[in-house]
């Protein structure tokens, strides 16, 4: 159900064309308001689709128009446009309304919402609890930041919303109000985006801001203590909390072990053999723990939880196993977009290791990769604007070749790894500097990997 009473008179400008910003503009039209649209792009990839279906909307491309900022009642910014983006400021200043997708979803949802952010593990566990929820036959709308824009979930008429939010989204979101939401970590990722890692870190933990059960990592709050004056404001009634430690309360999950065997545990009381979990690897133990908090705090059956978790296998370009050629396994982490989630990928494997790294590191700071690398990593094939970062990070210390596109990097890989070893790409970098997005990275490996067993 969709539900709001709103001057549509009023006019509304849609900054930025893509997946966001075009499903903002049939939202908007469906609903009869009043529609603009500008992008800084001559080309859109939804330029030709506004043109036909909504002929008689105004749309500046190829530079944002200052005119149609000057003018709008309400500026809805698409979550890839930088805030500090001239027209953007001085609207601000003159004391427009700047929104987000997330922030005009709020107002027509109707059916509880579920919030999911992170650095890393949030599209994991937003499949994960969305498929727990179609397991306990509960009708449920998932995306967000991840597959259907948030705007476009409210035609399903659903009973739940399971939604991914990005730090950017949260940003301009205000009024959301959710049942559950959980942070599941903040580590650095978008400092080209954001003023500092506390900054960003604030802006994720405001997803508990409206949440009448919050989800807490305890293994995230134990390891940053700076962000603890802000996050006490939102969980001092947390409802439940997870961590990779013996849960301390019946209500909290975390991990028991019984005659030499780990499990799933909640309280006390055991829930499944951590061998029987479909999804591999610690990090993805922690994403197990807080999608079971999160059903629980839902209502959902506990049989339902757990039979999901036995037969979800991962999300491609997360920790996937692409093939095995002469006795390597190569392993695709795309999605392995900054340190900590690289960090994570290498912990999973016990093999020895090629890594294919690099890309746009968005001014993050790279040297930990060096201290989870020795003693791990053989060889790391360099890639994108960082490949001379890396180098000098490992200088000395592990084997460094450069290549200048994957299937070059894939090559290169396969001729140093180990027989029995393992060929991980995860570049803890962003793509974009090389590629389109962190799939289109991630197909390329796989095309490449394809073309060692021709």
């Amino acid at each position: 159900m969709i539900s709001s009473s709103r001057d549509t008179a009023r006019l509304s400008l849609v900054v930025g064309l893509g997946v966001s910003g075009w499903s903002c503009v049939r939202f908007l039209m469906a609903q009869g308001f009043n529609v603009a649209v500008t992008d800084s792009r001559d080309i859109t990839p939804y330029s030709a689709d506004l043109r036909q279906q909504f002929p008689e909307i105004t749309c500046a491309l190829g530079g944002f128009d200052s005119a149609l900022f000057n003018v709008a009642d309400e500026i809805i910014v698409s979550p890839g446009i930088a805030l500090d983006t001239p027209e953007i400021m001085a609207a601000r200043a003159a004391g427009k309304r700047i929104i987000g997708d997330i922030e005009l979803f709020s107002r027509y949802a109707v059916a509880p919402v579920v919030a999911i952010t992170g650095s890393n593990g949030k599209s994991t566990v937003t499949t994960l609890l969305g498929k727990m929820a179609v397991a306990d036959g509960v009708k449920v709308a998932v995306g967000g930041n991840i597959g259907i824009p948030a705007l476009d979930l409210l035609a399903d008429d659903p009973e739940l919303y399971v939604l991914e939010l990005s730090s950017f989204q949260l940003d301009l979101t205000s009024s959301l109000k959710t049942k559950t939401a959980v942070v599941l970590n903040v580590t650095a990722d978008h400092l080209d985006r954001h003023a500092s890692m506390q900054v960003y870190a604030e802006t994720k933990l405001t997803v508990y801001k409206d949440c009448m059960h919050p989800v807490a990592n305890n293994d995230f709050i134990a390891s940053t203590q700076r962000y603890l004056p802000v996050m006490s404001q939102y969980l001092a009634e947390a409802a439940i909390n997870y961590s990779l430690a013996e849960p301390v309360f019946d209500s909290d999950f975390g991990l028991h072990e019984l005659n030499g065997e780990k499990y799933l545990a909640r309280g006390r009381r055991n829930l499944l053999l951590l061998s029987d979990l479909g999804i591999k690897g610690t990090h993805n133990v922690s994403n197990a723990l807080a999608a079971l908090a999160m059903g629980s705090v839902l209502g959902l059956s506990e049989s339902a939880m757990l039979d999901t978790l036995k037969t979800f296998t991962g999300l491609p370009h997360r920790c996937e196993l692409v093939a095995v050629v002469n006795d390597v396994m190569f392993i695709n982490d795309s999605k392995g977009t900054n340190v900590d989630a690289s960090i994570a990928a290498i912990n999973s494997l016990d093999t020895p290791l090629v890594l294919i790294a690099g890309g746009d590191a968005k001014g993050a700071d790279l040297s930990p990769l060096r201290d989870i690398a020795i003693g791990r990593v053989k060889t790391v094939i360099t890639i994108g604007k960082a490949a001379a970062e890396i180098e000098n990070l490992l200088l000395g210390v592990i084997n460094t070749i450069r290549a200048y596109d994957m299937k070059e990097a894939v090559q290169e890989a396969a001729a140093c790894a180990e027989t029995g070893g393992t060929v991980l790409l995860s570049p803890a970098c962003s793509s974009l500097d090389m590629f389109s997005s962190y799939e289109a990275r991630g197909n390329a490996f796989v095309e490449a990997v394809r073309g060692l067993q021709q």
